[in-house]
């Protein structure tokens, strides 16, 4: 039997004074199939330490721009089957640059938001999920008290061909499980999505875009360019945060492979993983 993580605190349900986006949800747009074996509630919290903060970039105020939270609805991406192509991976950030959006969530966000946001970067740029991937969780795919991830068949990126992705378990770094259990013991909706929006049970791709924008923005983070130059904060994109797992794995860890990205990233062929990241080794 499989253990995932139980969310029955809640913190009071806040307003967001700076929540100017539009929160008009679809969320029949989203898939809540959940498979026979994604009914475990979640057991246990652990509640960390507060998240450290190792830099305070001057940002706009909560008042000045929205919240992240917006659910303008964009039918063609509310599912990982209508992923774009992918081609050269044209824009990154380094650790350093992402710990920085994390850190600017506790600044720029509503209070009861910043876990929520905090948690949505963390597990990007861990796992490489893709946007529509994201919106589609559901809590009971956390396994083992928060360490797995588990990514039914129907919420995966389907591929025109007969590489149709089977399920899989993705283990999750612990920092993404502290992050995460922290964030679903003061969650302040009770819903079967994992990300829940302001206004709906279950976030959109656009509200996921908002997020991940409004946190470059206010961190002040340049993106690097496949050019040899660096972008705008406006540049970074919730698939920014994909190629940045790649560039971690292969510039930042030890030991990782073209295979190993290809594995993380969960690409159809290595071919695929060879065209975008490739040029990664000489950067």
């Amino acid at each position: 039997m499989t253990d995932s993580i139980d969310s029955n605190i809640h913190g009071t349900t806040g307003t967001d004074p700076g929540d100017e986006h539009s929160d008009t949800s679809n969320n029949s747009e989203h898939s809540n199939h959940s498979s026979p074996s994604e009914n475990s509630s979640l057991s246990e919290h652990s509640t960390p330490s507060q998240h450290s903060k190792h830099s305070e970039p001057s940002e706009p105020s909560k008042d000045s721009k929205g919240s992240g939270d917006s659910n303008h609805s964009n039918s063609s991406e509310h599912s990982g089957s209508t992923d774009r192509n992918e081609s050269r991976a044209a824009a990154w950030l380094t650790p350093d640059q992402v710990e920085a959006m994390r850190t600017a969530c506790y600044d720029r966000f509503a209070q009861y938001l910043q876990a929520r946001n905090d948690a949505i970067l963390t597990l990007m740029y861990d796992t490489g999920l893709r946007v529509g991937e994201l919106v589609a969780l559901n809590e009971a795919m956390l396994r083992s008290n928060g360490e797995n991830l588990y990514l039914p068949q129907h919420i995966q990126k389907d591929y025109p061909n007969d590489n149709t992705p089977s399920p899989v378990t993705v283990e999750l770094a612990a920092d993404t499980t502290r992050t995460l259990r922290s964030y679903l013991s003061g969650r302040w909706k009770d819903t079967e999505a994992l990300f829940p929006s302001r206004k709906a049970d279950r976030m959109t791709t656009q509200g996921v875009r908002y997020v991940v924008s409004d946190a470059a923005e206010a961190a002040g983070v340049e993106p690097f360019l496949i050019d040899g130059s660096k972008g705008e904060p406006g540049d970074v994109t919730p698939h920014t945060l994909r190629h940045s797992v790649a560039y971690r794995m292969l510039h930042v860890e030890d030991g990782n492979t073209l295979y190993d990205v290809r594995n993380r990233l969960r690409h159809a062929s290595i071919v695929t993983t060879e065209q975008v990241y490739d040029h990664f080794r000489t950067v």
